[in-house]
């Protein structure tokens, strides 16, 4: 049995989080080299965040926004305004939480994601990243280039004829997905993943 979860976070890249809102932890500016960065001070929040329930998950890490409907959002009047402060708000954060987000599609959450990333200021010729292994031309790995699959029918169809000892520790089985791609030219500021499908226990 599983049950449909329809939970979306969103996460910024470790080197973000410590250069979008605090110069004095950016590199760039620390060695005095202001001019090779595109923000030389930090941005600030219009505040469009404000009006939202909102809740931290703990005291440092953590943001979650228990009602609020992201398609409704990124569809408003305002939603580059909406965008902006969401990006500086994961990069403070470190992650934000939405909760039953059953209207949300592939392509508003990569149209998100992108857009995220443009208003925070990434290069205007960065796209989405593609996973090297979780992709279309894999297995089991989606219909989609820029966005990875995770499921346990495609764990089991990989490692099924192999070892206990051959897998290692159960709970490592999805490290797999991790892929480090801080050394590409333009590596991805946010990621984005949607919890569709649990089981009824854990997950």
């Amino acid at each position: 049995m599983s049950k449909t979860a329809n939970v979306l976070l969103c996460r910024a890249a470790p080197a973000l989080r410590s250069s979008l809102f605090s110069p004095a932890r950016a590199p760039c500016l620390r060695r005095g080299f202001a001019q090779e960065t595109s923000f030389q001070k930090p941005l600030k929040l219009k505040g469009v965040l404000k009006p939202l329930k909102q809740f931290k998950v703990t005291p440092t890490v953590g943001t979650e926004f228990p009602e609020a409907n992201l398609v409704d959002l990124i569809n408003a009047p305002n939603a580059d305004d909406f965008l902006r402060d969401l990006a500086i708000t994961v990069s403070r954060r470190g992650v934000v939480f939405f909760r039953g987000q059953t209207e949300m599609t592939n392509d508003i959450q990569k149209h998100m994601i992108q857009r995220m990333g443009e208003l925070a200021g990434k290069p205007k010729e960065s796209t989405l990243h593609i996973h090297p292994v979780l992709n279309p031309q894999r297995a089991m790995g989606g219909d989609d280039l820029h966005i990875s699959t995770m499921n346990s029918r495609q764990r089991k169809l990989v490692n099924g004829k192999s070892t206990p000892r051959d897998l290692g520790d159960e709970r490592q089985v999805f490290e797999s997905w991790h892929s480090d791609i801080q050394s590409e030219q333009v590596p991805s500021d946010y990621t984005c993943l949607r919890l569709v499908e649990l089981p009824e226990i854990g997950g």
